[in-house]
């Protein structure tokens, strides 16, 4: 009995050596077990910390119990002299481990009550923010903005599909549809996550404090302040994405390149936009994805979004340019909006 006993307690102990290690190994290349950094300055870290909180309850109950059941096994194992007996339960166990996640669960929701009122109550007022109507669709992200009449459903609203434009430091409210199914609206780097239903209007809100860019230099994603921004020079087109697979094991390696035979480039540098060379770029402007978080359909995988966060010179440059262009991407699909929905072009 003394070696099945070492033999459960060292499965123990392995198993909790892999689930720390294996995540410790991948951590370099996946970022496994971290958040990606918070760019939502207003309520994002409030929203981390409750994260962060929720893992260690997890933790302990998932080590408390586990270590219960190797305990109870090593206890009530079978031994010569010892018959079994036939428990029909304990009312005093039974209502102990009911109460203990009844009192969690109904702490964690006071505990949270001010921050839950505060992302979906205290809604930004259409005079502090910047307002896009959501439409998703399997599978695809429609949005629309408001043209130079301030007003949603007319002739000159601004429509992209899957193509965000976001003013750094500056609220934004999104209005959430959808056309056919249940799909979320979910930012990780804004700690955002909303469902997107047909027939009803969902609203969420962020602000995102910094503006993600692509280091050339060291091949990574970086991130600056309005302020920081100012004395890089950050390509605004010209480069594009990549990624590459090298090793054995098929490691991803993710790098920007000029297109082939690409000169001049728009560069933004100390809060102007002027054509420059390649050479001089120190950066480039990167997005952050919007994924759909519910499983939607066959081709849930490809609904991706992307949001560009602009500098309030980049995105008046980017307003303008559609504004001129009358960008009508995915017009088609605001019919079905504005024929049943036309009461969410006045909503606040």
């Amino acid at each position: 009995m003394r070696k099945q006993t070492k033999w459960l307690l060292g499965s123990f102990f392995v198993a909790v050596a892999g689930l720390l290690l294996l995540p410790a190994q991948a951590s370099a290349d996946l970022n496994f077990g971290k958040l990606v950094p918070n760019l939502n300055f207003v309520y994002g870290n409030t929203i981390d910390s409750l994260y962060s909180l929720i893992f260690w309850i997890v933790t302990l109950v998932f080590f408390g119990t586990e270590g219960a059941l190797i305990l109870f096994v090593i206890i009530f194992r079978k031994r010569e002299g010892h018959r079994a007996t036939y428990s029909h339960g304990n009312f005093v166990a039974e209502l102990t481990w009911a109460a203990i996640p009844f009192v969690i669960l109904v702490w964690l929701a006071f505990y949270q009550k001010s921050t839950w009122a505060f992302i979906k109550a205290d809604m930004p007022s259409a005079s502090e923010s910047t307002r896009v109507q959501a439409f998703a669709e399997q599978f695809a992200w429609n949005f629309r903005y408001a043209g130079p009449d301030g007003k949603f459903g007319t002739d000159d609203d601004i429509m992209t599909i899957n193509q965000l434009h976001v003013p750094v430091g500056r609220k934004f409210v999104v209005h959430l549809s959808a056309k056919d199914v249940i799909h979320s609206f979910f930012i990780p780097y804004a700690r955002i996550k909303q469902d997107a239903m047909p027939g009803m209007l969902n609203r969420v809100w962020f602000e995102i404090d910094k503006i993600p860019c692509w280091d050339l230099k060291a091949q990574k994603m970086v991130f600056f302040t309005a302020d920081e921004i100012k004395d890089k020079k950050v390509a605004l087109d010209g480069f594009a994405f990549k990624q590459d697979k090298v090793g054995i094991a098929g490691k991803k390696i993710y790098h920007y390149d000029p297109y082939p035979d690409q000169k001049k480039v728009s560069i933004l540098y100390q809060g102007e936009v002027n054509p420059g060379d390649v050479a001089e770029v120190e950066y480039v402007q990167h997005p952050i994805e919007i994924a759909c978080a519910q499983l939607c359909g066959l081709g849930h995988y490809r609904m991706i979004g992307y949001i560009t966060v602009e500098t309030p010179e980049t995105y008046d440059r980017w307003m303008n340019q559609a504004i001129k262009d009358k960008l009508r991407s995915g017009d088609s699909k605001w019919a079905i909006w504005d024929k049943y929905f036309p009461q969410y072009n006045n909503a606040e």
